[in-house]
């Protein structure tokens, strides 16, 4: 049976002598993968279409009974040109469709789900300078609202103090001392307030936010303590990953 849908290409790997198979996640069907014969061949008829971050329309051959789906055609909608121009915006973009690729279930349908990773990718094409991660921490913070563990950031810091005790379970900040704290992660004030204002901000205001190197890894170590948490399993960003191992050589 020939499907077709808009997807978003979340990774693609080599498969034979010059085949890929490709991980996509459709408006309408939700997680799938798929192999896409011939794909590494020179003239494919391919092309770049199935880089990662690729909003494409495809065509594709589905068996229910099957995991691995037959590519037939892939036409290009957006490749978000620039994001593949600066390595800041190009962490951000891999890091938001590694989230998906790692907690979504295989055909489970989320239009909202695609709609904001659209979004995201259009931010992050569009910002200039350290912006592109402010795009992804808001990205996250309404990604894990989706998966049913919203992020309340509604209590205020304690005054004085330069840290403060989330708790993973509840997904607040805790009102005490460390001594009260479960399953907590020690949060500084100033990681804090930078998710309390992108959350409040419109998407260009946040768009705009440039937030510094250090900020950028306490609050990618927050959000995998807490997807992991949450999630029962170590959620590990590759892409983030390089972009610090990268960043200590700057």
């Amino acid at each position: 049976m020939i499907e077709n849908t808009e997807a978003f290409v979340l990774h693609s790997r080599k498969y034979g002598e010059t085949s890929k198979i490709v991980e996509v996640y459709g408006k309408t069907s939700g997680k799938i993968s798929l192999i896409a014969k011939g794909a590494r061949k020179a003239k494919s008829k391919f092309g770049a279409t199935l880089n990662p971050g690729a909003r494409i329309s495809i065509n594709y051959y589905y068996k229910k009974t099957r995991n691995l789906h037959l590519l037939s055609s892939s036409d290009l909608v957006n490749s978000y040109r620039s994001i593949y121009e600066d390595f800041d915006k190009l962490t951000a973009a891999y890091s938001a469709l590694e989230a998906v690729l790692y907690t979504q279930q295989t055909e489970e349908v989320n239009e909202e789900l695609y709609e904001l990773v659209g979004e995201s990718l259009e931010l992050i094409d569009g910002e200039t300078d350290r912006g592109a991660f402010s795009v992804l921490f808001a990205f996250l913070l309404r990604f894990v609202a989706m998966l049913g563990f919203a992020i309340d950031l509604s209590v205020s810091l304690p005054s004085g103090k330069d840290n403060a005790y989330f708790s993973l379970e509840s997904g607040i900040l805790i009102e005490g001392d460390e001594e009260e704290a479960k399953d907590f992660f020690k949060i500084s004030s100033e990681a804090y307030l930078t998710l309390q204002e992108i959350s409040s901000s419109s998407s260009e205001e946040f768009a705009r936010l440039k937030i510094n190197q250090n900020l950028i890894s306490e609050i990618h170590n927050f959000f995998v303590n807490y997807l992991s948490y949450h999630l029962d399993k170590r959620i590990v960003f590759k892409s983030m990953k390089l972009w610090k191992s990268l960043s200590e050589f700057d």
